[in-house]
């Protein structure tokens, strides 16, 4: 045995979490930590093996370093046949790498690592919400399986990258480890819940729960990686506990009983690494017969590492001292003979095998027999049984048809065109293998196949002019995409590419605008992420804070919309005793007094350099069911330009204030535009605060009164007397709201004459004495939308009597929801409305970090189910069209996926009414029909194979009605 660490096998001191060796055994990767950001190096193995190509500067050591990952890379995982590398991370992505067609030396960004081969990140796998902690390929590389801090295991269709084939949530922990049985029929995980999962790859249901050997440990690993046995008798477990000492269990396949494992460390253990090789050897009792074993590795914290045979009672080697810290991973060559072995000191070791001391591998073809001898099937003969449903209708047929042609175009627009995948090379084929002679001198053992060439220039077009003159039409080369087939063992013939050959030129067309799709499914944004907190509130008010009446700010402006108001910048006011003296100044009496509430509000204010005093803006109502809200004082002149009766058109609303005591002194308003005057009005007491659109024109006065004009400036209503003075002026088309300064809502239709919402307190949802009110808007169909500092947003409902709550900060139900997988493309521009915009502020203030640690996703699919429903409500409650449109497709999508019958049964339901004419039943929705409605979900629920009942059962109803 050869045991060695290369020094130059390093992340520049970073830890390194992961490492594989290709299966051909000519390179190795490893994944950890960089400067700023993952990295992941791969490495030509050759040095390793031999001192003298180590020496050698001919031959280099390091053939790509990668840097693409955002944060720490977790997992690195060859592919069974070598094309694809595989590498998970902190910034919870996936990226699928394949290496480069166009050979060459270059350098990464950022770094002096010189770049022999090149590689390629050919796919971004998203759906995790925390980091991904381990991958692993499925037997026969159609399947990927990545595990996660957020609780779930994804099963990724490897031959359909992105697409997703199952998520797994019934764990209630970190998931850590992940391995696939050999013969392809199970898939085990092992997490921080204490409960080791084999899932059935056939359904991907659970077939058992194991967590007897785990219920003493403690999340103590950075990963949980187990192993299965080459095979299929034995799943090894990490950390599991035996009388207070950490072990290994082993899982026997034949019932799932734990009743052995492999004992000795001091520490918990971290991975579980089989040889994939099976190994025979004389019998000791009759050297005639032959018994075959399989060869376990297993790295623990107690930083050792040691080497089981599954025939012998005690291990074959045990390693102490081998690192400074945890063993983090393991990685066995096809051949059986070599493995290394990385820890998060930075540093890898490498071990090297006699024959002697491993025994005579079985090969490939032998392993297979056995497998079909055992199993009845193996991995390579071995075929998905899929259960074959029968079509009932042939509506649902068609949709299944539009829906699978549907996935393969998107597939197409998202992958692009790519030549077919190279030969499979499988692990442990000897025809692949790389012997340690042929690596020293950097040749292939393997035959120097010339690779596919993909020819891109086409048969150009030529035609005849009547003269007899050639007429050429130029024809658009598409670049060639640079993406090489498996990997050959460095130090062959470098893979060429050619640009000369013919082809038809319908092919040409075709390919050059698949190569000029790009991919709109990975840029789906929430409505609650930064992006959606760019929506304005172009329909809908918006209010910033008020300005003490010793400051001013400039009148805002808006061009183009409904609704124009003043907004300043925010900040809390407080009552004119605390603002003078410090809080441990203040009276006996005063700290006794009952705490008011205080608040911000808006209005618009003229720069001046005047400072005003104000002595009876600072009210307080001292009993324990009063709200003592801040209004503005009159200023001298207060201007703000509004929308004009043009989209390009905009006027001015002019106040000026006369602000001499008299009686007979008037306030005059006026409407301007460049150079020219278009109406004037006068008021009688001085005005506090301005507001207007296209349509209406609003003063607020310091009498506590208000005065609405139409826009010719002709009075709509005469003067409306409020209880107290106007805190918050806003309005919306011809809505007008107030906020009075005893907490008191009015909102008025201007143009119909009536109030919708008369003195409603907003004392409910003002529920502590530190909570002001930090915006304040009007929605189009005249509900009230408040906004509080501790970043919830309310909305009274006139029908129910209430406030209702839209938003709130570090929701449970959004932290816990995933519905992504069901947005449509084409429909997140609907999402973005008075409700995005609500929820955009409270994410933007959220610590994903934080949150994700206090998520509890036990139960994923009831809290989506459960957000999503709230989100409907909400946008009903407010009269978004739009944004209710998004929010009820999204979950109808969401059940269709989970395959909840009961639920969607109960909306087709109320969407299709009764049979029979009634009068308790309302056809419409927010504008939309209902039937309508019906008509667009049910082919959204064709797509469920397993609700074509359900669906045949309302596609029959309807087309009677």
């Amino acid at each position: 045995m050869r045991l060695l660490k290369p020094a130059w096998v390093s992340h520049e001191g970073k830890p390194i979490y992961s490492v594989d060796i290709h299966p051909d055994g000519s390179r190795f990767v490893t994944g950890g930590q960089g400067d700023d950001a993952g990295k992941v190096v791969i490495w030509n193995m050759a040095p390793v093996r031999s001192e003298a190509d180590e020496n050698n500067k001919e031959i280099p050591k390091l053939l790509c370093q990668m840097d693409n990952h955002l944060a720490c890379v977790n997992s690195v995982r060859w592919s069974w046949n070598g094309t694809f590398l595989a590498s998970g991370g902190d910034d919870k992505l996936i990226m699928i790498w394949q290496t480069g067609r166009y050979l060459g030396i270059s350098s990464s960004f950022g770094s002096n690592a010189v770049n022999v081969e090149q590689w390629r990140c050919v796919h971004i796998l998203r759906g995790h919400t925390g980091d991904v902690l381990d991958l692993g390929w499925s037997p026969d590389d159609s399947m990927l399986a990545s595990s996660s801090v957020d609780n779930n295991v994804y099963i990724w269709n490897a031959k359909k990258f992105p697409e997703i084939t199952s998520v797994l949530k019934q764990h209630s922990g970190m998931v850590k480890g992940v391995t696939w049985d050999p013969i392809g029929k199970y898939m085990a995980s092992q997490s921080d819940d204490k409960y080791l999962n084999v899932w059935r790859t056939s359904d991907w249901q659970l077939e058992t729960q194991i967590s007897e050997p785990f219920e003493e440990c403690s999340g103590t690993t950075h990963v949980l990686r187990l192993g299965w046995s080459p095979d299929g008798h034995y799943v090894v477990s990490a950390h599991a506990m035996n009388n207070n000492g950490p072990v290994a269990k082993i899982v026997e396949r034949d019932g799932w009983k734990c009743r052995m494992d492999f004992a000795g460390h001091r520490k918990a253990i971290t991975v579980v690494r089989w040889n994939p090789r099976l190994f025979t050897r004389a019998s000791n009792k009759d050297a005639t017969k032959l018994k075959q074993f399989c060869c376990c590795a297993i790295g623990s914290r107690d930083r050792s590492v040691s080497i089981w045979m599954t025939t012998l009672k005690r291990p074959m080697l045990v390693m102490h001292d081998l690192f400074n810290h945890s063993v983090m991973d393991i990685s066995w060559s096809s051949c059986g003979y070599e493995m290394l072995v990385c820890s998060s000191d930075g540093t890898v070791a490498f071990f090297q095998f006699e024959k002697n001391e491993m025994g005579d591998p079985m090969s490939v073809d032998d392993k297979e027999q056995l497998h079909k001898k055992i199993y009845g099937t193996s991995i390579s003969t071995a075929n998905r049984n899929v259960a074959t449903s029968i079509i009932e209708n042939p509506e649902m047929l068609k949709i299944q048809q539009q829906h699978q042609m549907k996935k393969a175009l998107e597939q197409k627009s998202n992958s692009g065109e790519k030549p077919p995948p190279p030969p499979l090379i499988r692990k442990g084929d000897p025809a692949t293998e790389v012997t340690s002679s042929s690596s020293l001198s950097g040749q292939s053992s393997v035959a120097k196949a010339e690779p596919t060439r993909v020819d891109v220039l086409k048969q150009q077009v030529e035609t005849r002019t009547k003269d007899g003159r050639r007429r050429i039409t130029p024809l658009f080369v598409a670049a060639q995409v640079d993406i090489g087939g498996t990997p050959v063992p460095f130090g062959s013939t470098p893979l060429k590419s050619s640009s000369v050959a013919p082809a038809n030129v319908a092919t040409l067309a075709l390919e050059s605008r698949t190569s000029e799709k790009t991919t709109i499914s990975s840029a789906i944004v929430s409505p609650g992420n930064k992006s959606s907190n760019t929506a304005t509130l172009s329909k809908v008010t918006s209010l910033s804070s008020p300005v003490r009446p010793s400051q001013s700010s400039q009148a805002s402006t808006q061009s183009k919309g409904d609704s124009t108001t003043s907004s300043p910048a925010t900040i809390s006011v407080k009552r004119k005793v605390e603002s003078s003296s410090s809080q441990s100044k203040r009276s006996k009496k005063d700290k006794e007094a009952p705490k008011t509430v205080t608040t911000s509000s808006s209005a618009s204010k003229q720069k001046s350099d005047d400072k005003v005093e104000r002595d009876d803006a600072d009210v307080s109502f001292h009993t324990s069911q009063s709200i003592a809200l801040p209004y503005p004082s009159p200023q001298k002149t207060l201007s703000l330009k509004v929308a004009g009766a043009t989209l390009d058109s905009s006027v001015t609303l002019q106040l000026e204030n006369n602000l001499n005591q008299s009686a007979s002194n008037l306030n005059v308003l006026k409407c301007t535009q460049p150079a020219k005057l278009v109406w004037e009005t006068c008021i009688t007491s001085p005005g506090i605060a301005l507001a207007g659109n296209r349509s209406i024109a609003c003063v607020a006065c310091q009498d506590r009164s208000l005065c609405i004009f139409s826009s010719s400036g002709r009075r709509i209503l005469p003067n409306l007397v409020l209880d107290s003075s106007v805190s918050i002026l806003q309005c919306n088309g011809y809505y007008v709201m107030v906020v009075t300064s005893r907490g008191g809502v009015y909102i008025w239709d201007a143009q119909k004459r009536t109030a919708v919402v008369k003195n409603e307190s907003v004392l409910p949802i003002l529920r502590d004495s530190e909570v002001t009110i930090s915006r304040a808007a009007i929605s189009e169909r005249g509900y009230p939308v408040i906004s509080l500092s501790t970043e919830a947003s309310y909305t009274f409902n006139a029908d129910l009597g209430v406030w209702v709550q839209l938003s709130s900060p570090e929701d449970p139900l959004q932290l816990n929801s995933d519905f992504k997988s069901c947005y449509n493309t084409h429909e997140v521009g609907k999402s973005h409305g008075i409700l995005a915009t609500l929820q955009g502020q409270t994410s933007r203030f959220s610590r994903p970090v934080g949150r994700l640690f206090r998520s509890n996703s036990t139960r994923p699919q009831t809290a989506t189910i459960s957000h999503l429903e709230n989100q409907i409500s909400s946008t009903f409650m407010l009269g978004s069209e739009k944004e209710y449109h998004f929010w009820f497709m999204t979950y109808v999508r969401y059940l269709v996926q989970e395959g909840i019958e009961a639920r969607l049964r109960d909306i087709c339901s109320e969407l299709l009414g009764p049979s029979f004419r009634s009068t308790t039943w309302e056809p419409y929705i927010l504008g939309f029909q209902k039937r309508e409605l019906l008509r667009e979900i049910l082919p959204i629920i064709g797509t469920n194979m397993r609700l074509q009942r359900l669906f045949t059962e309302y596609k029959e109803q309807l087309s009677i009605l």
